[in-house]
């Protein structure tokens, strides 16, 4: 069975508030003062993705939730739900990564330089994600605009390569899987934005002729 957005976007909302109530709570200290970006950056990401499903109506079951309105709109709604998984994924791996961290201070033994990299990657990519979702909240006014160009112009194979060489060229140390999978949420962006470029040149035509 596919995953509701509001599923999603609790899930998200229920990681954000572990990772702050636990890991990165004040009280623990040690990961606090480790990583001093983390927790406000998780803050300040939490509260946009609340803002963001509140406008939408994320968790309502009536009409106007963001899940009926693109009932006709496969394709965005999968967009949509990629970024929530990407968004996801980033979050349960900073978990697992602070637990690594757990595990080697109790051990006694050196932290691993690989996974507090990875960590800071990962925080640094969360902005990301929530930034490109409320990019879309124009598009989501209208979604038949962004399917009608997925339909229009769907092989982004090319400049998914790209985007994910560009990724893995702007963080270092990166994840093959995040690099690709931020690589796709980039091009889907660039995609909209061709479309809507288009688009315009279009009208001006029209109005000049």
């Amino acid at each position: 069975m596919v995953e509701t957005i509001a599923s999603l976007v609790s899930r998200a909302e229920a990681q954000f508030s572990y990772l702050l109530n636990n890991d990165l709570s004040p009280d623990t200290g040690l990961l606090v003062f480790k990583f001093p970006k983390a927790r406000p950056t998780l803050e300040d990401e939490q509260a946009n993705l609340k803002a963001w499903a509140k406008v939408h109506e994320i968790h309502d079951t009536n009409s106007l939730s963001l899940e009926c309105q693109l009932r006709n709109n496969s394709k965005f709604r999968d967009f949509i739900r990629q970024l929530l998984k990407s968004l996801l994924d980033i979050l349960e791996r900073i978990r697992k990564a602070f637990k690594d961290l757990r595990s080697a201070s109790d051990l006694m033994v050196d932290d691993d330089p690989d996974i507090s990299a990875d960590i800071e990657v990962f925080v640094e990519r969360i902005p990301d994600i929530v930034n490109c979702l409320m990019r879309l909240n124009d598009t989501i006014k209208d979604p038949g605009e962004m399917d009608r160009y997925l339909s229009y112009h769907t092989d982004t194979s090319a400049f998914e390569a790209l985007a994910t060489q560009h990724v893995v060229d702007k963080f270092e140390g990166i994840q093959a899987y995040l690099a690709r999978r931020l690589g796709k949420a980039i091009s889907r962006r660039r995609q909209h934005i061709e479309y809507r470029k288009a688009h315009q040149e279009r009208l001006l035509q029209c109005v000049d002729g």
